[in-house]
């Protein structure tokens, strides 16, 4: 697990360059980058319960899901068909198309690039499951301080 964090510290810059370059194309194009839905619901919703199954939601079971399926089953199986190099890349893949995002799709895209990096090197489902978890957490910090700003404001 320390390895996955190491690996995802070291990946940060990489990961807002990537936001960076998205926000910078959508600008060029003249299109504001919609908002997540899970973030439009985070912001409107003012029900603690509803909040509180919304948080664990997105920092426990959709990671440890997403983790389970992408990096256990679909990239287990597509490297004994393809490889290392082909089935991270075919993993992170789906699993960023899976989100449905077409604007975070690249930062996704990486992520899951990482999450299977770090499972090719540990071996443990943990791994990518911590960071994933850590990942999804730390999104959900900066929306709340984002949200706690609007208010002030």
């Amino acid at each position: 697990i320390r390895f996955a964090f190491v690996e995802y510290l070291m990946f940060l810059p990489i990961l807002f360059l990537l936001l960076l370059a998205v926000a910078g194309v959508l600008q060029l194009l003249g299109k504001p980058p919609p908002q997540q839905p899970v973030f439009t619901l985070y912001f409107s919703e003012g029900r603690a319960p509803v909040l509180r199954a919304l948080v664990f939601l997105v920092t426990v079971i959709g990671p440890v899901a997403e983790e389970v399926f992408f990096r256990g089953i679909l990239y287990r199986w597509l490297r004994t068909r393809w490889g290392i190099g082909k089935a991270l890349a075919g993993s992170a893949f789906f699993f960023a198309l899976l989100h449905g995002d077409p604007v975070a799709f690249v930062p996704i895209l990486g992520l899951g690039l990482l999450f299977g990096w770090v499972y090719e090197r540990t071996g443990s489902l943990a791994a990518p499951i911590s960071i994933h978890v850590a990942h999804n957490a730390g999104m959900l910090y900066l929306a709340s301080v984002v949200k706690d700003l609007a208010k002030v404001a």
